[in-house]
């Protein structure tokens, strides 16, 4: 009867394992990848939308017009996020005339990114783990690793698409807590932020996650810089998007 038990138990062990172990391998594989929808255009010139939180970029930049320049889309897998796998896949697609425009957390691989390009435009750009809001930082400063570990240990449920958005698309606990862990580490490197003539930068001053005074302080550098009266990330909001097209129009 003991012999059965424990029979059982290496079995359960065995499964356990084979659960993380093959869930890891596909994280390492294809987490952190930005995936580029459709027949993702190679033309010189193009504008470049990189998604955000949650990678959600067709409905981040739905009311923003870019005046018939080709756009293409990046997501992130939903199999995680890692912020500088994404720059060097974006290095891949971005030539010299291209605008590339991230929000949010989607900023940090366009700063990552070495290839020069036209214009960076960065929308409430959390690059920078002092951007974050003191509760903000402490809370994922010594949550998300835990999280992190969590979401490991959860083997495949980490990678099953159950959350939903208002938009009906549904993303990975992987990836949720991929982005808010590297939202504390892994900050851009010194020769990330060489040459920032080329960047615009787009605050909103009631924004709940970001400290705006900081964004000033790091961007110094940046080419322009445009103050939106809203929240954090409210692109698709209508009544505040013809501030982001104006102030976008600007930088251009």
């Amino acid at each position: 009867m003991k012999n059965r038990e424990v029979g059982k138990m290496i079995v359960i062990l065995i499964i356990l394992a084979l659960n993380i172990l093959t869930a890891l391998i596909v994280r390492v594989t294809h987490g952190g990848r930005l995936i580029c929808d459709g027949a993702f255009p190679i033309t010189d010139g193009k504008v470049i939308l990189v998604a955000g939180m949650l990678s959600q970029p067709e409905s981040a930049y739905q009311y923003i017009d870019f005046h018939n320049k080709v756009i293409g889309y990046l997501r992130f897998s939903s199999f995680g996020f890692n912020p500088k796998n994404a720059a060097y896949q974006l290095d891949e697609v971005i030539q010299p005339n291209d605008t590339v425009v991230g929000i949010s957390i989607g900023c940090k691989p366009i700063i990552m990114s070495l290839v020069k390009c036209r214009r960076k435009i960065l929308i409430n750009p959390m690059t920078h783990s002092i951007i974050l809001k003191a509760k903000n930082q402490m809370l994922i400063e010594y949550l998300a690793p835990l999280a992190e570990v969590l979401s490991y240990a959860l083997g495949w449920i980490s990678l099953i698409p159950f959350i939903k958005t208002d938009t009906g698309d549904h993303y990975s606990l992987a990836l949720l807590l991929d982005q808010l862990y590297w939202m504390y580490y892994g900050d851009p490197e010194d020769e990330d932020m060489d040459s920032l003539d080329n960047v615009g930068i787009v605050i909103s001053n009631q924004d709940e996650f970001l400290e705006n005074d900081i964004i000033s302080s790091i961007y110094l550098k940046a080419s322009g810089q445009f103050d939106i009266d809203t929240r954090h990330g409210h692109t698709a909001n209508p009544k505040v998007a013809p501030l982001y097209q104006d102030a976008i129009d600007f930088l251009f």
